[in-house]
């Protein structure tokens, strides 16, 4: 009688354990991120600009601040598509009436790793549609406005830190290489397109809605 209830005994506590097992690697096994379905987000950044068709222009003041928006959805947990729409200001040291780039784009991200992965990297392409505003420029005595806007190719790379599964913070870094198809100059049409090359670096938060 006595071995029978030692091998019962012996059998529950092999059972609580497993149990107990069982629980822990549940815990362990816990959600940390989800990039499927629907996020917003917003970010400040920094840009710089720069051309070779500009006499010195761009080196005037290359460097602004700004933010921006985005939305998304994560076909699953690797591949996003991407709608964006950034603007930054290099009015700071210069009397400028208005300088601004402002950009609306569409793309699609890579996320790395998993749901278990509280870090996710990504990198990211999207076609950018940009639009530099400069007023007064000085040109041979006179003060005229310029208007530029045209397509760039953008790549951008980063990394989204979950705090929980719906909430990320951001860092991202980024650069656009294009050419303006429309230069206008007082808004007149001229046939001159400088090409543009633009970097940014940026933090921000998303929040996702699965």
């Amino acid at each position: 009688m006595k071995t029978i209830l030692n091998k019962r005994t012996l059998v529950t506590l092999l059972i609580i354990n497993l149990l107990a097992i069982a629980s822990f690697a549940q815990s362990t096994l816990t959600l940390r991120s989800n990039t499927e379905g629907f996020h917003i987000g917003l970010n400040g950044s920094y840009k710089h600009w720069t051309s070779s068709f500009f006499n010195k222009l761009d080196e005037t003041e290359p460097m602004g601040l700004g933010g921006g928006i985005n939305i998304g959805y994560g076909i699953n947990q690797h591949f996003e598509l991407l709608a964006s729409y950034d603007a930054h200001t290099f009015k700071f040291k210069n009397d400028w009436d208005d300088y601004t780039i402002s950009a609306v784009g569409i793309g699609v991200r890579y996320n790395f790793g998993g749901t278990l992965q509280a870090i996710r990297p990504f990198a990211e392409v999207a076609y950018n549609y940009q639009n530099l505003y400069i007023s007064p420029v000085s040109l041979n005595g006179e003060l005229i406005e310029y208007e530029l806007k045209g397509g760039a190719i953008a790549f951008g790379a980063g990394l989204n830190f979950f705090v929980t599964p719906k909430f990320a913070i951001q860092a991202r870094g980024g650069a656009n290489l294009g050419k303006f198809s429309t230069f206008l100059v007082d808004g007149e049409g001229i046939e001159d397109r400088p090409d543009i090359k633009t970097f940014q670096f940026g933090i921000g938060i998303n929040y996702y809605f699965n």
